[in-house]
């Protein structure tokens, strides 16, 4: 089931690239922002229906790396997370945000998404969050 939404997200995101001549990686931040709240969706379920079970952990995880690890027009997914992490380090996101929801979502994003990503991919966001960071 987690599989099936994360991989509709990608694919609407795909449809939406495709759709536009020009893209300004807007239709790319809704998609990290999609993957954030799916994730904390099922998350809510895992800790509080299961009891922080290690093997639903683990089963979210797996789901989450089916399709986090998929291209998005081009993109992969540690280019969209550093492109995400990098508009939310320059201007607070494509809304205004406060300095505790930055930080939140920046912590959201590498602590909780770069697990499912592979190391290669890693070593493309993780320098922007370490700059953040010092």
């Amino acid at each position: 089931h987690i599989i099936d939404e994360g991989t509709a997200l990608v694919q609407l995101a795909e449809e939406s690239a495709s759709n536009q001549k020009t893209t300004n990686g807007s239709g790319f931040q809704v998609l990290v922002s999609k993957f954030i709240e799916l994730h904390d969706k099922y998350m809510t379920y895992v800790n509080n229906c299961f009891m922080y079970h290690t093997l639903f952990h683990k089963a979210l995880k797996e789901a989450f790396e089916v399709f986090c690890n998929k291209t998005v027009a081009g993109s992969s997914s540690a280019d969209l997370l550093s492109s995400f992490c990098d508009k939310i380090l320059k201007k607070g996101g494509s809304e205004k945000m406060s300095d505790e929801v930055i930080e939140d979502t920046l912590d959201k994003v590498a602590f909780d998404h770069l697990c499912f990503l592979h190391r290669f991919c890693i070593s493309i966001v993780l320098p922007k969050l370490w700059n953040f960071y010092r």
